[in-house]
């Protein structure tokens, strides 16, 4: 038997696609959603993350203009309402 890394990671590719295949249909399932809930948690982060450095930049570049701030703090949470419409 030949013990090369090459056919040691073929080995350890072939147990794991075998557990792959012998899972029910139910529980690939399951772990499919476990993978697009946490895929999802991700893309929220990351848009949560931008939004909030975009509203800081908005917010803070108003040069004193509380008019033009009102409006653009307004636009923010039209803009968080529709976010939290699409997410839900």
């Amino acid at each position: 038997m030949d013990y090369s890394m090459d056919n040691i990671h073929r080995a350890i590719d072939n147990l794991y696609y075998e557990h792959i295949l012998n899972l029910l249909e139910e529980e690939k399932n399951e772990i499919l959603e476990e993978i697009l809930r946490n895929i999802l948690k991700i893309i929220l982060c990351d848009v949560e993350t931008t939004v909030r450095r975009s509203a800081q930049k908005v917010l803070q570049n108003a040069e004193g203009d509380t008019n033009l701030m009102l409006k653009r703090a307004k636009g923010l949470q039209s803009l968080g309402k529709m976010i939290l419409q699409k997410v839900n």
